[in-house]
């Protein structure tokens, strides 16, 4: 039996009130009853990941974060010109 069935079957046991955990764990040891032991579950070797991660759009913030940095390192910039300049001035 597939690891992939006792998962579902854990998914299919939880109910939407009381304690979900719980009964996902006794629909997964009720699947490994059926199944005869745990040592009939198959366990892939490569956990299944989805396609779709990544790409641009989890490097917005990021983009956002580097925009709002440097904005704040020019202003910064700014003040200190302008109190050198000032220095200069006295």
């Amino acid at each position: 039996m597939p690891l992939c069935r006792i998962v579902m079957a854990a998914k299919k046991g939880m109910k939407k009130r009381g304690d979900k955990i719980q009964h996902a764990l006794k629909a997964a040891r009720a699947a490994v009853r059926h199944a005869g032991s745990s040592r009939k579950i198959v366990v892939p070797r490569v956990l299944p990941i989805p396609s779709k991660i990544g790409g641009a759009f989890p490097l917005i913030p990021l983009f956002a974060a580097l925009g709002a940095i440097g904005s704040l390192a020019g202003g910064a910039s700014g003040i200190g010109e302008t109190r050198r300049k000032r220095r200069e001035r006295i």
